[in-house]
């Protein structure tokens, strides 16, 4: 059994009105904030330290390009696609993952979308008053007359799709069209079973940035996705780079990792499409796994019954989103500030992700596929290696993995100092023994830079006994689950207070939405293997 941390802490300034923090942790976090100014986080759905990331892939013009790091710019209301993974806080366009762009498309599909190099026709625009974003759940309206409503569990996802009943109603699968390109990618359509299969073979983190140049264009994974529908479809296709093929059911072809027109018009995808005459609601599941299509496919089944609901769905996220955010309590201060607060917890425990499957199978640094070892419950990455824990700079990420270590102590084990084997786990024993086995001095750092010990309490479990802020001290422990070395580059970048949000009411990290009140969601009990 997992033993949370729970930390107290009040808040400086005036108490508003209520006087009382929000019932539920998660009423108060508003996942827009920090999406711009390099805030270089996305507002879609997603689980604490969820495999499964769905959020918008915007467009400013240029296929190969997003205008923002991550996919998502506040400013930007253009999409071309909402993908299935992201990476929280890279600090470069494009950063990293988007992969498997979903676009709902109004109208008939008559030429490639590959070809459609300035994103005009297979891309669509929006407001932000069609736009809803609560942790677990994401609602976008287009102004095609399309809208997407979608909610995730750990490994899957499920989303409604709604088409104007008066026109061509289509879904395009870009299995090519990653942030950073890719190096294949693949996809099946299987009307018979209303099924859409395929993966995408892509990595290249910042792969266009100066200082990593050709050393970063290359591949780090694969990842499988299996969709099913609750409809037949009433038409299907598939593309390859410039060529359009009506009724074909399989496709081929990566875009690469170059940019501009180096990559522009290369890529392959499929699309499907659905009579809406009489019906205009499309009901959609969708699972993803870094190891099979099997995988993908059995983390579908498992995760979201065929019946599930975007509502019931979106229910157990917030009860989860709920059970993490409680690990932190907050009193005093003012709505505004607590929002600041729990927003900026909400994404600091978006990562690192899961990447172990439902059956424990989990592909590793080396390439190969491992299982997890006896007693281990999930295998984790996108768990920067860059400085863990001699960060001074305030964007630094060892700020984010002392938060981590404080509010988790026992799963973020291994010590991410230690050397790590070709599949991501511990060379070396546990922290805190030596290569003997005999225990070894703990130690910290103080601002002096010396080490000092840390002591430890008992409570059952080991745990820290440190300092979060004034007055908060940390309780408790959990299993011990491991991390592996990074997949991809990370560099978490955690919310603050800042300009003046007069002018973009988001463009300031840690400013809340004015004018906006907090969603609420009702509770449910998701299935959840967070550490």
């Amino acid at each position: 059994m997992a033993v949370t941390t729970a930390v107290v802490l009040a808040l400086p300034g005036p108490v508003d009105a209520a006087g009382l923090p929000p019932q539920r942790p998660v009423s108060a976090v508003d996942p827009l904030i920090g999406s711009a100014n390099g805030g270089n986080t996305y507002p879609g759905a997603t689980l604490p330290y969820g495999m499964i990331a769905w959020s918008p892939t915007s467009t400013t013009g240029d296929q190969t390009s997003t205008g923002a790091a991550n996919g998502y710019q506040y400013d930007t209301t253009r999409i071309r696609g909402l993908s299935l993974t992201h990476v929280n806080g890279a600090g470069c366009n494009p950063g990293a993952a988007g992969d498997v762009p979903i676009m709902p498309f109004v109208g008939d599909v008559t030429s490639s979308p590959s070809a459609d190099t300035k994103d005009a026709v297979y891309a669509a625009d929006f407001t932000h008053a069609d736009e809803k974003a609560v942790p677990g759940r994401y609602t976008l309206g287009l102004k095609t007359g399309a809208t997407a409503d979608l909610a995730v569990s750990r490994r899957a996802g499920v989303a409604d799709f709604s088409f104007p009943s008066d026109r061509p109603a289509n879904l395009l699968f870009r299995v090519s069209n990653s942030l950073n390109g890719s190096e294949d990618a693949h996809v099946d359509i299987d009307a018979a079973h209303r099924k859409v299969t395929g993966w995408v073979l892509t990595g290249a983190f910042c792969g266009r940035r100066a200082n990593g140049g050709t050393n970063n264009r290359k591949s780090y994974y694969k990842l499988y996705f299996s969709a099913s529908f609750d409809r037949a479809f009433s038409d299907f296709g598939t593309w390859k780079d410039g060529t359009l093929s009506a009724g074909s059911t399989s496709a081929s072809g990566g875009e690469g990792y170059a940019t501009g027109a180096a990559r522009a018009g290369r890529g392959s995808g499929g699309y499907i499409g659905f009579d809406t005459s009489s019906d205009n609601d499309v009901h959609m599941r969708i699972g993803i796994s870094y190891v099979s299509p099997g995988g993908a496919e059995a983390n579908l089944r498992g995760e979201i019954p065929s019946h599930a609901s975007v509502a019931q769905v979106a229910d157990a996220g917030a009860r989860a989103w709920d059970r993490e955010l409680s690990t932190v309590r907050v009193g005093g201060g003012t709505s505004a500030q607590r929002t600041t607060f729990y927003t900026a917890l909400y994404h600091a425990l978006m990562q690192p992700d899961l990447i172990s499957d439902a059956d424990g199978r989990y592909y590793g640094m080396d390439g190969a596929v491992h299982r997890l070892a006896r007693g281990q419950r999930a295998q984790y990455s996108n768990f920067s290696g860059w400085d863990h824990f001699g960060a001074t700079g305030q964007r630094r990420p060892g700020h984010h993995v002392r938060l981590v270590r404080l509010l988790r102590p026992r799963p973020v084990s291994p010590d991410p100092g230690q050397r790590l084997d070709a599949a991501g786990r511990p060379a070396l024993p546990e922290r805190g023994r030596g290569p003997s086995g005999r225990r070894r001095p703990h130690h910290r750092r103080t601002r002096r830079g010396r080490r000092a010990p840390v002591h430890r309490r008992r409570t059952g479990q080991r745990a820290p006994h440190a300092t979060l802020l004034d007055g908060c001290r940390p309780d408790g422990g959990g299993r011990q689950d491991r991390l592996p070395a990074r997949r991809t580059a990370q560099h978490p970048v955690g919310d603050r207070p800042g300009r003046s949000a007069a002018v973009n009411p988001v463009a300031s990290r840690g400013q809340a939405v004015p004018g906006r009140p907090p969603a609420r969601l009702t509770a449910g009990e998701p299935r959840s293997e967070a550490p």
